[in-house]
């Protein structure tokens, strides 16, 4: 037998899909999933974006639960992520 998500599941899965359809927050993804936590400032310079853009990019990944932002921050006071733990 297949086992088929829940409705919900499948919005939660969809939300996933959505988020990362776009190739720079696949390579922030990416960053996050290999380094375990990295800053913005790294994601900046990995990427090649503006703070504006990583702002905005890293606040579309934190609302859906992709990443999370971290209490510490790097030493030029930028906010530092990781994956978000599934239960």
């Amino acid at each position: 037998m297949v086992n088929i998500p829940t409705y919900a599941e499948a919005c939660q899965e969809a939300k996933w899909h959505a988020v990362l359809s776009d190739p720079t927050r696949i390579q922030i993804w990416c960053m996050v999933r290999a380094s375990g936590q990295i800053s913005t400032g790294d994601i900046i310079e990995q990427c090649g974006i503006s703070g504006r853009m990583a702002s905005y990019h890293l606040g579309l990944m934190r609302r859906s639960g992709v990443i999370r932002a971290l209490d510490k921050r790097d030493k030029g006071g930028r906010v530092c992520y990781e994956m978000k733990k599934t239960a």
